[in-house]
């Protein structure tokens, strides 16, 4: 298994489990089977050119950010993120919001 592999493995796996998708859901995703993904999740297969387009599109990603060695954002970055710049009044809001999602 070449680096390469295992980076584009890891990199697929990691961004399929920040969507909370199975590797089912992302094989119908993408078209392509369970198995296939499996082996390109576990860097033992290499992927055409089609098939990192279609995983790209799939994740709804640019082709280069299978490539990434940096770690996907987690929730909570994404979080801060989108909230960045948000007023006091915008912050409450969605903090009751969160509140009530969670059932508190």
């Amino acid at each position: 298994m070449s680096e390469l592999a295992k980076l584009f493995g890891e990199r697929v796996k990691a961004l399929r489990a920040e969507r909370g998708w199975s590797q089912v859901d992302l094989a119908e995703k993408a078209q392509r089977s369970e198995e296939w993904i499996r082996r390109i999740e576990l860097g033992a297969g290499s992927p055409s050119f089609d098939t990192i387009e279609v995983i790209a599109g799939a994740l709804s990603v640019a082709y280069a950010e299978l490539f990434s060695q940096t770690p996907p954002s987690t929730p909570d970055a994404r979080l801060a993120a989108a909230v960045e710049g948000l007023d006091e009044e915008a912050v409450r809001w969605l903090i009751a919001g969160a509140r009530l999602l969670r059932g508190r």
